[in-house]
């Protein structure tokens, strides 16, 4: 089967947008999923955007008939953004890494051994 109720759906009910020290934080209400339609709760994420890219921080689908989780109460203050979603709190420090790490490739950079 195809079509409407089973493709990749993408809509945005509800946004806000925060400018802070490091770029723009921007949540977002809607449905982003494949599958059948009618069974989606929607979902709530936040996006971090910076000069010539847009990273996603956060996501977190609503349970089936269910108020929660949802991203709410978003905060960005000088580097650090802050958010809850129902059931915890979250903080996050978002800093510019320096510019000999930011040009490294994958094999350049060291590769930590496992933990026991």
């Amino acid at each position: 089967m195809g079509g409407e109720f089973f493709g990749h759906t993408y809509n945005e009910s509800e946004s806000e947008t925060i400018e802070f020290e490091k770029g723009k934080i921007r949540r977002v209400y809607g449905h982003d999923y494949c599958g059948f339609e009618m069974l989606d709760p929607g979902a709530s994420w936040i996006e971090f955007t910076d000069v010539g890219y847009r990273s996603l921080l956060f996501r977190v689908d609503r349970g089936f008939q269910e108020a929660t989780p949802l991203v709410k109460k978003l905060k960005a203050d000088g580097n650090r953004v802050s958010w809850e979603d129902g059931y915890y709190r979250y903080s996050l420090t978002i800093d510019e890494m320096g510019k000999e790490t930011q040009n490294q490739t994958i094999e350049e950079q060291p590769i930590q051994p496992p933990r026991d």
